[in-house]
C-alpha cells in the first residue's frame, strides 16, 4: 500500500514538474515566425504589408512624422523615428504572430499576423 502511494506522488509530482515546462517550451519556441506578415497602419489605415521572410525597410512617413521600419531575419522593428519619446524605437524586434510596436505620437502600428490572415477585411476590423 505504501509503495502504491509513493509511487501515485512521485507520478503527481512528475507530471506537475514536467507539464509547465513543455508549455514554456512551447511557448518560447520561435516556431514558424517568419511565415507571418508585418501590418502596419496609420491612423488604424493600412499602409504597408510586408513578409517577415523577406528583408526590406519601408519608411512610414505621417503628418506627424517618420518611422524607418526594418524587416530582416523574420523579425521587424522601428530602427529610427523622430518622435520625442522614443519609445518605439527602443521596443525589441517582433515576429510572432500578435506581437505589436506601437508610436503612439506619429499613430503608426505595427503587428505581426499569421501568414493565412493577410486578407484586408481581417485586418481592418
Amino acid at each position: 500500500m505504501k509503495k502504491r502511494r509513493l509511487f501515485n506522488d512521485i507520478l503527481l509530482i512528475s507530471a506537475l514538474v514536467i507539464i509547465p515546462v513543455i508549455i514554456l517550451l512551447v511557448n518560447i519556441s520561435p516556431g514558424n515566425a517568419s511565415s507571418g506578415t508585418v501590418v502596419i497602419t496609420v491612423d488604424n489605415e493600412v499602409y504597408a504589408l510586408a513578409p517577415l521572410s523577406e528583408d526590406t525597410e519601408i519608411t512610414v512617413n505621417t503628418e506627424n512624422g517618420i518611422n524607418h521600419v526594418i524587416i530582416k531575419n523574420g523579425e521587424a522593428w522601428v530602427s529610427d523615428a523622430d518622435c520625442s519619446e522614443q519609445i518605439c524605437v527602443s521596443h525589441r524586434a517582433i515576429s510572432k504572430t500578435g506581437e505589436q510596436i506601437v508610436c503612439l505620437p506619429h499613430r503608426v502600428v505595427l503587428e505581426i499576423i499569421s501568414g493565412e490572415d493577410t486578407d484586408i477585411d481581417s485586418i481592418s476590423q
